[in-house]
């Protein structure tokens, strides 16, 4: 914008002013010149070796320099014009189931395996468990008795961690007469109370074998009193009853009418499970290749103008088999539509040599449209709506800060509306998983400029140093792969996210040499939030 600085007493229009609204740091820039990603390490190389500290961190942080060949200061911008994959690459497409997410309403769908008899039932509250994060599946209608039900969002409806299935996942219980809003997501200890006292205790005694039984706690206060830990009062070792999966329903069906009829336990009417599944992708039968047409069988019929003819899977099909592998446990006939949600993703690399690994794959932020449209299904013009439109359906998580390099994530508000049954879908790079901690706030290890300015010296131990040497140390044998995943309604499953096209891939970055650019990435103090934050984390 430019700039006319007139007296007082000019005669111009007034409207004809324009002012500077950009602060002194903006202005005056130096001209930029384009660089390639290792010309500017070299940069920050050459200063380091040869300048003051005062210079190479200048550089670091906005990039000014004085450039040699044109004896004047320069603002280097960094360009990956020339790192797009060659047709003589090869590109790998690897997908896996990664997780699942299920309602159950009323019937518990789990079946007796001889890996899963029994499931543990938890008595106790573990706040820790409690589901508080979006799910990316938008509102579900539940029942509230009758003919009634409400839109609710799942991570909103109090719950607590009900059943334990070891490696096969976990139930939670969710109470929507406690509310939907999400304000206060914790049942109170006189509620836990009731609800094994007066509820689940009593219809395990009418329901299961006593030897089941015999050791469960007379009451919620002496399950308390066994629990608690006199060193520390606010921990508690949770013990769990078993419950054999074929005595389960009947077990939940005997609860609900303990609740109903009561009055004093209204407030625990309707409730419902949260089936979760996490961190399968390496399972051996999650993983196979994507399928590069749709693996269902159409009846001859279905050209008769029948909008109900039901498509069959095709049972040999590889994607067929990891998702019947994640579940089987499960009876999928009973899942009810539009409760039961799978994650699939793609894992991409691009491998010009097989015996360096060091080659990595990134997004490129403006190709994000072309991407959703490929795994969602969507219009392309509907994702470039969703990408460029207001609502904040669209997040981009640049990989630290290097602008087009990027992942992002897409929330689809109105998947029910499409036949695609896609809810979410995300592009991130595999390196996040070097920092990946789900107990922490946001998924992963940060450091603040509050911290390091009230404590550098220790923020450089604890945090900054250990985040450089986990980069440093994968960099040697980590080539990083671009990872996208999509959370599908369960029915739509195998309609969606098929192998991508490989003219389409080739919109990707590769990076040669990743332990100087991932080096590079590290020293910028301000870009290591951005660098180990997944697209999901915000």
């Amino acid at each position: 914008m430019s700039s006319h600085f007139l007296s007082p007493n000019s005669s111009k229009p007034e409207e004809s002013f324009e002012v500077d609204l950009r602060k002194d740091v903006d202005k005056n820039l130096p001209a930029i010149k384009l660089v390639t990603l290792r010309e500017w390490l070299a940069i920050w190389l050459r200063l380091d070796r040869e300048s003051t500290p005062q210079l190479r961190d200048a550089f670091c942080l906005c990039s000014h320099f004085y450039d040699p060949e044109s004896r004047s200061l320069r603002r280097a911008q960094i360009t990956f014009n020339d790192c797009r994959p060659l047709n003589n690459v090869t590109i790998h497409q690897l997908a896996d189931v990664d997780s699942a997410v299920g309602v159950a309403p009323r019937v518990i769908p789990l079946i007796q395996l001889p890996t899963l008899k029994t499931v543990k039932y938890y008595m106790m509250q573990s706040m820790s468990h409690t589901l508080t994060s979006d799910l990316h599946i938008g509102t579900l209608d539940l029942p509230l008795g009758g003919n009634i039900t409400k839109p609710m969002y799942i991570h909103k409806v109090p719950n607590i961690q009900f059943l334990d299935l070891g490696n096969n996942g976990m139930f939670r219980i969710h109470f929507p007469l406690l509310g939907t809003t999400g304000i206060n997501m914790y049942l109170s200890d006189s509620q836990m109370a009731q609800l094994y006292d007066l509820v689940f205790h009593p219809a395990a005694l009418q329901t299961l074998p006593e030897d089941l039984v015999r050791e469960w706690p007379g009451s919620y206060e002496d399950e308390r009193f066994r629990s608690q830990n006199h060193k520390s009062k606010r921990k508690e070792y949770q013990s769990q009853g078993d419950v054999h999966v074929e005595y389960l329903q009947g077990w939940l069906d005997c609860a609900r009418e303990i609740i109903h009829g009561a009055e004093e336990l209204r407030w625990a009417r309707y409730f419902f499970l949260l089936y979760e599944l996490r961190g399968v992708k390496n399972w051996e039968g999650s993983v196979h290749p994507p399928p590069e047409i749709p693996p269902v069988n159409i009846p001859d019929n279905s050209m008769d103008g029948n909008e109900d003819v039901e498509v069959e899977v095709d049972p040999e099909s590889p994607r067929v088999k990891a998702v019947k592998s994640v579940l089987s446990h499960f009876d999928t006939t009973l899942f009810m539509p539009g409760m039961w949600f799978i994650d699939i993703a793609t894992r991409v690399t691009i491998l010009p040599n097989p015996d360096n690994p060091s080659e990595c794959t990134f997004a490129d932020a403006d190709m994000h449209s072309l991407l959703f449209q490929h795994y969602t299904g969507l219009p392309f013009a509907r994702c470039e709506e969703l990408v460029n439109g207001q609502g904040n359906h669209y997040q981009k998580d640049e990989v630290a800060h290097l602008n087009v390099l990027a992942g992002g994530r897409l929330t689809i508000p109105d998947w029910r509306r499409n036949d695609c049954g896609i809810t979410y879908a995300q592009i991130y790079t595999t390196d996040k998983s070097n920092t990946y901690n789900i107990a922490l706030a946001q998924n992963a290890q940060q450091t603040s400029a509050i911290r390091m300015l009230e404590s550098w010296d220790q923020e450089l131990t604890m945090h900054i140093n250990g985040l450089m040497s986990t980069f440093e140390n994968s960099a040697h044998n980590h080539g990083v792969a671009l990872r996208i995943e999509t959370r599908v309604e369960y029915q739509n499953y195998p309609t969606c996210h098929l192998r991508v096209p490989d003219e389409l891939l080739r919109s990707t970055f590769t990076l040669n040499r990743l332990p100087e650019a991932g080096t590079l990435l590290i020293i910028m103090e301000y870009m290591m939030n951005a660098l180990v934050n997944r697209p999901a984390s915000g």
